[in-house]
């Protein structure tokens, strides 16, 4: 199943699918807080590729 993730989160939607060994293909997220942002690459990609706003991960942890 692919999705896009509204509203994303930390990715909630994503993790409950792969509770119930649904396979899920992200085709993409939509997040505005940076916190949320951060959460969500940690806990599903990585995180240098998928933030990349020139940033460290310090500085974009205090960008909020």
């Amino acid at each position: 199943m692919k999705i896009f993730e509204s509203f994303a989160g930390y990715g909630s939607h994503r993790l409950a699918c792969n509770r119930q060994r649904i396979k899920v293909e992200s085709m993409g997220i939509s997040e505005v807080d940076a916190d949320a942002i951060i959460a969500y690459a940690s806990l599903h990609c990585n995180m240098e590729d998928y933030i990349d706003l020139g940033l460290t991960i310090d500085e974009k942890k205090s960008v909020s």
